[in-house]
């Protein structure tokens, strides 16, 4: 039992590091791996006399060695805050030019299996013409954290629209049209690239600092 009071304390303290919407799963699973762990011996073998018996069947054929292979939980990739790390040096200079705390990022999106996601739900607005344009905004931003390269592409604007629900198919090209001065493309079609520039860069620090 002492080891697993040692345990349960850095089950607590890495917990403490994952986002509050996961800490409840996050302990969950890092508790029931350290009670798999502890199990008495006996209990253990119980549970697994088959497959014991049949690893020394097959030692016993190759010249009395027994290989017993212990596989642990596969957690998968457990979500983690953003760290400075993360994030490309253009990024980490556009948040210093404009005062983005590393705290605020972590209240937008986190990080899983490696790849960076969104925490927000709504983008702040009931006008379906200004969701559309944060909804590009905030695609190139996630883009552009660890890159550098804040873009995204008309298809996956519109993509995340439709899901959201936020999309006016008739308008839809003119809301981009009238907001051209946040990015910079010659042309809107579907293969267009919404790369931002530097309003849109400025517009997007303002809805940092209002969402978070």
């Amino acid at each position: 039992m002492t080891v697993l009071r040692e345990q349960l304390k850095e089950i607590v303290e890495l917990v403490n590091l994952v986002p509050e919407q996961f800490k409840a799963q996050c302990f969950e699973l890092l508790l029931k791996e350290a009670i798999e762990v502890n199990r008495p011996p006996i209990e253990l073998a119980a549970k697994g006399s088959k497959d014991l018996d049949g690893a020394a069947e097959a030692g016993a054929k190759n010249d009395g060695v027994t290989e017993v292979t212990v596989r642990g939980n596969d957690q998968g990739g457990l979500p983690t805050e953003i760290t400075l790390n993360d994030l490309h040096l253009k990024t980490q200079r556009f948040l210093q030019k404009n005062n983005i705390t590393l705290a605020r990022i972590n209240e937008l999106f986190y990080k899983e299996n490696g790849d960076i996601r969104p925490l927000v739900e709504n983008y702040g607005s009931t006008k379906m013409a200004e969701c559309q344009i944060r909804i590009a905004l905030f695609q190139a931003f996630k883009n552009g954290l660890p890159t550098g390269e804040f873009v995204t592409t008309v298809e996956a604007a519109k993509t995340e629209c439709i899901d959201r629900k936020a999309f006016d198919g008739p308008n839809w090209a003119k809301t981009f049209k009238r907001n051209v001065a946040f990015f910079d493309f010659d042309e809107f079609a579907s293969t267009t690239d919404l790369r931002l520039s530097e309003e849109g860069k400025q517009e997007l620090a303002g809805i940092i600092q209002y969402l978070s």
